[in-house]
């Protein structure tokens, strides 16, 4: 539980914070439809550190990845710098487009499948304070 005076805290808020696993790169849904490659090589460290320390495995991944949204959506210009709207407008929108609908699906099955092989058991978050709250 987070403290009402900071965020970094642990307190008596009511409010629990569950710390997404990472190395570098976050093990999320963005990451692993943006490069299924890092995602492989993250979710192998990640498991094998869990095994060793005990510590859990967190995946966050938005349900609004499974949707297809096609080309539906263009590109928001959100500034008159040229550079500046290349990288953080058109990469980064053709990046957040990268693998949604059934390519999502297909990684985080894969994700799941493989998580599986590892025999961790899966949690809800009240499952998860009641195990692992200090």
């Amino acid at each position: 539980m987070i403290s009402y005076d900071s965020i970094v805290k642990s307190g008596s808020s009511n409010i629990l914070e569950i710390p997404i696993s990472a190395a570098i790169f976050p093990f999320i849904g963005t990451t692993m439809r943006i490069s299924p490659f890092i995602t492989k090589i993250l979710q192998k460290y990640l498991y094998h550190e869990s095994k060793k320390t005990g510590k859990p495995v967190v995946f966050l991944f938005h349900p609004n990845e499974c949707l297809d949204i096609g080309n539906e959506i263009v590109t928001t210009r959100r500034t008159s710098n040229p550079v500046e709207y290349l990288f953080a407008d058109v990469i980064r929108h053709k990046l957040k487009l990268k693998n949604l609908g059934q390519a999502s699906l297909k990684l985080l099955d894969e994700v799941i499948t493989s998580a599986k092989e590892f025999e961790f058991e899966f949690v809800s978050a009240g499952e998860y304070k009641r195990i692992f709250d200090n």
